[in-house]
């Protein structure tokens, strides 16, 4: 009986240790995404879970990324001779944006070696593109 408690203590301890590693290997990769070189790096960003220990940071560097691109992009388009690409009938909440680009992202796997801000914005102009005249 002892034996058999001793042996169960070391198995719960060795599958503690094995969790521990795993999600310190999990929160290095999502570590490694916040510099941010890829479509692929964003989009583990955009979607860490609750589970990260820097959870809350990185949804509000994800946020901030996009409302900085979105900012970006809106300088650029009265430059823009073609005029906007994005085009929506309500102000998108940056949620919303993330939402979406995170569904392109799957449906379109081969972009994740691209910039972020080109995926982001790709993802957008498929979402809510402007009708061409």
């Amino acid at each position: 009986m002892k034996v058999r408690l001793i042996l169960c203590c070391i198995a719960l301890a060795v599958s503690v240790f094995q969790a521990g590693q795993v999600l310190a290997a999990q929160d290095e990769a999502n570590n490694q995404a916040l510099y941010l070189k890829t479509v692929g790096d964003l989009a583990t960003v955009c979607s860490t879970g609750e589970d990260y220990s820097m959870h809350k940071e990185a949804e509000a560097f994800c946020l901030g990324f996009i409302t900085g691109t979105m900012h970006f992009y809106g300088a650029l388009v009265p430059k823009l001779k073609k005029g906007p690409v994005i085009c929506s009938d309500h102000e998108i909440p940056r949620t919303e944006i993330r939402d979406v680009f995170l569904k392109w992202i799957e449906k379109y796997p081969d972009h994740t070696g691209d910039a972020p801000i080109d995926g982001l914005l790709r993802a957008a102009t498929a979402k809510w593109p402007c009708e061409k005249e």
